[in-house]
């Protein structure tokens, strides 16, 4: 009974110790700076742990902590308006291009070299010169209220200095053709090239293509760049016919050149029919000033249709197809003259309205773009703008000038 007695004095007894001891234990800890405080290693996650003590004990949870998820925004891909603001103005002028490049619409140009142009840097100091106060440009809109200068982008070929076009291929240039005039150009887009029968003219819109105000600063208005919305990297999309018509595509004019152009072309224009002979039907052409019937049908027959004069048929398919030429002549000549006649009303409408004299009045410049990372043989350079517009009067940078002297005698 006392030995008994005795064990129980003795548990308790160590069980208030070891309480004293931990109490003691956790006053210490308190004490301690939160810096030497022990804790998980820094880095290290913390993970759900469960502790039960004695009997009826709460049972501790220890959350673990995570970092917020946020959602990444989707960004959408900005399609580049053509319309020049206030934000493009350009200090010096001669960085124009770095704003209008996004946008610009090269004329002449394969749409597939248009990201290998845009990616390298072209420095425009004259147009820049030219285009500040005091400059040719600025000068000319400020002596005159009437005149707008609209620049067309094009591009043109050279090869590197010293290198012949079987070492390496040609390196294309962007082009500024600078137009002054006080007729406004129309929003009309030509197309035509020795691959296409026919000249087309669309509205500019259908090529997402406008005339945009570049913001020179004391010109705003009067200085408009040809620019189109439609990107580069949709060229890989298009077909052959949308291709063809992009590349080939150039800011549209008529002016008395033009008009004076299209009716000698229709004077020499051959009357064309399809005529079958001997179970062979051909395309041929006939023209009266050339072919006077009847002494030009034999010669027509043995070269359109392959047929000899010993033919037993041969009078009579000369006679037929005099008889062909002279149908062609009655059908096709009412149209010509109706034709003529619109373009000669054309000419007297323009004379009326004062349109012949400030299309005459056109002053075109041409600007190259250079670069400090190529140096290209730009010895001979083009004066043509385009089809529709006139020569430039002047190249910039002015080509240098060769003496005779300097090319060894032969």
């Amino acid at each position: 009974m006392a030995a008994s007695t005795a064990r129980k004095s003795s548990k308790s007894s160590q069980k208030k110790a070891k309480a004293g001891m931990k109490a003691r234990n956790n006053l210490q800890r308190l004490l301690v700076s939160p810096s030497k405080r022990a804790g998980p290693k820094k880095g290290r996650k913390r993970t759900s742990t469960s502790k039960a003590s004695s009997k009826g004990a709460a049972k501790v949870v220890v959350v673990k902590k995570t970092k917020p998820v946020r959602s990444v925004p989707r960004v959408r891909e900005e399609r580049y308006v053509p319309v020049l603001t206030e934000d493009y103005h350009f200090y010096p002028l001669g960085d124009l291009l770095k704003h209008v490049f996004k946008s610009a619409f090269f004329c002449g140009t394969e749409w597939s070299m248009i990201p290998s142009l845009r990616s390298k840097e072209w420095s425009f100091t004259e147009l820049g010169r030219d285009m500040s106060e005091g400059g040719l440009l600025y000068s000319k809109l400020q002596a005159d209220p009437a005149l707008r200068i609209y620049l067309i982008p094009t591009t043109e070929g050279f090869l590197p200095e010293g290198l012949k076009k079987s070492d390496v291929g040609m390196t294309v240039v962007p082009v500024f053709g600078v137009v002054v005039t006080a007729q406004p150009l129309p929003d009309v887009i030509g197309i035509k090239s020795v691959q296409r029968d026919t000249e087309e003219l669309l509205p500019m819109s259908r090529m997402k293509a406008s005339y945009a105000d570049v913001g020179v600063p004391g010109l705003e208005g009067r200085v408009l760049v040809l620019t189109t919305a439609t990107r580069a990297a949709r060229a890989k999309l298009f077909d052959a016919e949308t291709d063809g018509m992009y590349t080939y595509a150039t800011p549209y004019l008529e002016t008395p050149t033009l008009l004076r152009s299209r009716m000698n072309v229709l004077k020499e224009k051959p009357y064309t029919f399809t005529l079958t002979l001997s179970d062979q039907t051909r395309h041929v052409k006939y023209d009266p000033d050339f072919d006077e019937m009847p002494e030009a049908a034999p010669d027509m027959v043995e070269e359109s249709f392959g047929l000899k004069k010993d033919h037993p048929e041969f009078k009579a398919m000369c006679d037929t197809l005099e008889a062909a030429c002279a149908k062609a002549m009655a059908e096709q000549s009412p149209e010509r003259k109706q034709e003529e006649a619109q373009l000669r009303a054309r000419m007297k409408e323009m004379q009326r309205t004062g349109e012949y004299d400030r299309i005459n009045a056109i002053e075109t410049y041409k600007y190259y773009g250079l670069s400090s990372s190529i140096k290209l043989d730009m010895t001979h350079r083009s004066t043509v703008l385009n089809r529709y517009l006139p020569d430039a009067s002047a190249i910039f940078p002015a080509p240098v000038q060769v003496e005779e002297d300097a090319f060894p005698m032969m």
